[in-house]
């Protein structure tokens, strides 16, 4: 049985983090000859879950069954 903390803990937001903290801004991947860090993508996400927020999306709180 999953739990909500275990789909909490298993968010791509949190799995991100702990990559980050693991590799820190090490690459993750190249596009047009320009090469990414994990966080180059962690703050890069969270720009744009600051955007979506402000536009008023919010966390699901329900997951369909």
């Amino acid at each position: 049985m999953i739990t909500h903390d275990m789909v909490h803990e298993r968010t791509i937001h949190r799995l991100l983090k702990r990559q980050v903290q693991r590799y820190g801004n090490r690459t993750f991947f190249h596009y047009k000859q320009q090469a990414f860090g994990y966080g180059d993508l962690d703050r890069e996400s969270d720009r744009v879950a600051a955007g979506l927020q402000s536009l008023g999306w919010g966390r699901v709180t329900r997951f369909p069954s």
